[in-house]
């Protein structure tokens, strides 16, 4: 690490670092995202040379999921991990065969997609020879995505090469903007960190957190010191995004992309319902970690998987189109 203070988006490659010198007492979110200087990120096994990733200590893109367990074998097998030359940089899940919802901040920093993979079935990331390994033919942003300045709409869609031969579920993907409910319980999946500070480090297990909903007008008004810098989210959450806590709980650096879910009775009835996306630190308990709201972006989402998928799902009716 480059600094002692930092400005993390929860993703392993794509972190913005904020220097100690750039500090001032009353710095908004926004202020910090717009000064903040794309580093890379050289934490644990989450390394990568042609890959920059905001770092999310102070503003993080989603780090490794933190005061959570070890997710239940073969529960979650939607969830993926992007990785470059074999080391993982986001989380990510499947929404077709053919088809990987992640965060747009994930695949922003990427110069070169030809060292990319999506893992599928892979729980245990130090296993090489489980799952599969496929590339990416395609990447699409969503078309109003602010980077380095709101990280508002964090959508990406990576198309890949071909379909999933792996026996994995295709999670389901919310549409109604009034779920989840206020306070209702979601679950956050990822291999991201599963500490903060100086012992932090990436997980090779996919772990689960249970965290509730915020609601975006409370995490508005959420306010505090960072180190001596005045950290607000004041009018920094916007409609595309959606808050989720719980006390020593958290998405971390390398959760991002990875799914937030309302939790059915197995993956075939799971309701994704957000994207890791950012937050201050991890489990600090003052500032909730801050997902992309997943119905926010499901017309432009069903859009396109209609359009180019080849394996389109029965849940987003392509036809008629």
């Amino acid at each position: 690490m480059k600094s002692s203070r930092t400005l993390i988006m929860r993703c392993s490659v794509c972190m913005a670092l904020l220097s100690s010198s750039c500090r001032a007492s009353n710095d908004s979110i926004r202020g910090l995202l717009q000064r903040a200087v794309h580093t890379e990120d050289n934490v644990a096994h989450h390394v990568d040379s042609d890959v920059h990733s905001p770092h999310r200590e102070l503003l993080s893109k989603s780090p490794r999921v933190v005061g959570g367990r070890t997710a239940p074998s073969n529960r979650y097998t939607y969830t993926v991990s992007l990785q470059s030359n074999g080391a993982h940089l986001c989380g990510g899940v499947l929404i077709a065969i053919d088809v990987v919802l992640t965060a747009a901040h994930c695949t922003s920093q990427i110069s070169n997609w030809s060292s990319v993979t999506v893992v599928i079935g892979r729980e245990n990331l130090s296993i090489d020879n489980e799952g599969e390994e496929l590339k990416v033919s395609e990447v699409m942003v969503h078309p109003n995505y602010l980077q380095n300045v709101e990280y508002d709409n964090d959508f990406a869609l990576l198309f890949l090469s071909q379909p999933t031969m792996s026996k994995v579920g295709i999670v389901k993907v919310n549409r109604v903007n009034s779920k989840p409910a206020a306070y209702q319980s979601v679950l956050v999946l990822g291999w991201g960190d599963t500490a903060v500070g100086e012992y932090r480090q990436g997980s090779d297990l996919l772990r689960e957190a249970l965290l509730r909903i915020i609601p975006n007008s409370r995490c508005n008004n959420v306010e505090g010191d960072w180190n001596g810098i005045n950290v607000t989210y004041d009018g920094y959450i916007s409609e595309s995004m959606m808050c989720a806590s719980f006390k020593n709980r958290d998405s971390c650096q390398g959760d991002s992309g990875g799914p937030l879910i309302v939790e059915g009775e197995d993956d075939t009835s799971d309701l994704l319902v957000g994207l890791v996306s950012w937050g201050v630190g991890c489990a600090n308990n003052i500032w909730p970690g801050v997902y992309a709201r997943v119905s926010s972006g499901y017309n432009w989402i069903r859009r396109e998987v209609c359009l180019r998928s080849v394996f389109p799902p029965e849940q987003f009716d392509c036809e008629p189109f």
